[in-house]
């Protein structure tokens, strides 16, 4: 065989290999591994994000309660120091204020109720929230372990790419450039057989029979003549 061509079906085992070698890199298993843990992540987000925006409406509801509360107590302050400050010297006055501190008090209570009540429907909520982010630090730690693992396998088939990538470039530089061209036309369409050896009556890519003249018109030809194969159409060498 005429030693360019023995280089480009050296290029073509190499663009094989390189082939293989990139379909290996995106099946490494801890990739998979780490757009599972991404994605829980992503959801364990998405539902702490729900749950909080529930949550924070029980709060505000929860602050103005409280806020209710602070004003009542306030007020409440406010009539004590009138009442016990020695500036209400009329019964009457002084029963009206006790009124008031009293219907001021069962108001306050019924408020406080409120807020326990906005409490009571925060604590599931919390407890949930507190659930999804033992969940996330889980799910995080082993994204991290599923990272570490992808970026050290990647980084071994990388170190096999390049090594290949420069077998490659020492074998195509011994081929002619319009050989070459025409391999890379033919290996879009045929991949890693784009080129292939005469054996007997075939190509040795196809399962049909070269016609007869054609065999015999190759057998004679220069050994660095490359043919196409009429059946299949693949490159022939011999």
């Amino acid at each position: 065989m005429h030693p360019p061509f023995e280089q480009l079906l050296e290029v073509q085992t190499l663009d094989t290999k390189l082939a293989q070698l990139t379909h290996t890199r995106t099946e490494i298993p801890a990739r998979e591994r780490v757009a599972v843990l991404t994605a829980e992540l992503e959801e364990i987000d998405r539902q702490k994000a729900e749950i909080q925006a529930e949550r924070d409406g029980f709060g505000r509801v929860q602050k103005r309660h409280e806020d209710e509360v602070a004003t009542l107590e306030a007020k409440l302050t406010k009539i004590n120091d009138d009442l016990y400050g020695g500036t209400i010297t009329s019964p009457k006055e002084a029963q009206i204020l006790q009124e008031e501190i009293a219907a001021i008090g069962r108001h306050r209570s019924t408020i406080e109720d409120k807020v326990i009540e906005q409490m009571e429907l925060c604590e599931p909520l919390d407890a949930q929230l507190e659930e999804l982010s033992a969940k996330a630090q889980t799910a995080q730690a082993n994204l991290g372990a599923a990272e570490a693992e992808l970026a050290h396998d990647e980084g071994e088939i990388d170190t096999d790419i390049d090594a290949v990538r420069t077998d490659r470039s020492v074998q195509a530089s011994g081929v002619p450039e319009d050989v070459l061209a025409a391999y890379e036309r033919a290996r879009v369409e045929f991949g890693s057989s784009a080129v292939v050896v005469l054996q007997g009556t075939n190509c040795s890519g196809c399962p049909l029979a070269m016609p007869a003249m054609e065999v015999d018109r190759a057998k004679k030809a220069p050994a660095d003549q490359m043919y196409s194969c009429e059946e299949c159409g693949r490159l022939v060498v011999k």
